[in-house]
């Protein structure tokens, strides 16, 4: 069951998400102590929407294996979305400090930062992931430009990035949201 799921979410679409969850499901009524399975749903539940049901999950894992940092940052997510924001705060603070390279650690941090409309301190946090070769840092950079109303220096920024990689897609279509949206 545990690889069928995999496979269904590999594909995406809703229908295919709905029979990873009851793959992912069913192995753990299967094997409940299997994290893997647990972990994968917790991520799934994440991108559903079901932010309850993935800090249940999260919270399970943790009770087993305190150390998943991977369930860590799923309950940290999930605390986010769900608005507990000094709760994600303090994991995320302790997640870092412990695992101070962990670049998703510090892209929650930022987005959390972000959320939040610290936008000076977000930056700062994306600014790392872009001396760490993270390519989320340059977009959280631009999101912030464009959320303190920097729309000049984000769109410089875009013409910087393009200028050094001209066949970039994704940056030019970047610019052009930005011309469009601004």
């Amino acid at each position: 069951h545990f690889n069928l799921a995999r496979a269904y979410s590999l594909k995406g679409d809703a229908q295919s998400l709905e029979q990873s969850r009851l793959h992912f499901q069913e192995t753990i009524k299967l094997k409940p102590s299997y994290v893997p399975a647990k972990l994968a749903l917790s991520q799934l539940e994440i991108n559903r929407g079901e932010n309850p049901q993935a800090l249940q999950h999260a919270v399970e894992i943790l009770k087993v294996d305190p150390t998943n940092v991977t369930a860590r940052l799923v309950k940290t997510l999930a605390e986010m979305n769900m608005k507990d924001f000094e709760q994600s705060r303090q994991e995320l603070t302790a997640i870092v400090n412990t695992y101070p390279n962990s670049n998703d650690a510090r892209f929650q941090m930022a987005r959390l930062e972000f959320v939040q409309g610290r936008y000076k301190e977000a930056e700062a946090s994306f600014q790392m992931l872009v001396k760490a070769n993270d390519a989320r840092g340059t977009s959280g950079i631009i999101e912030c430009k464009v959320a303190e109303g920097e729309i000049k220096e984000a769109v410089d920024m875009v013409n910087g990035l393009i200028a050094k990689n001209p066949d970039n897609v994704g940056y030019r279509l970047a610019l052009s949201n930005l011309h469009v949206n601004n």
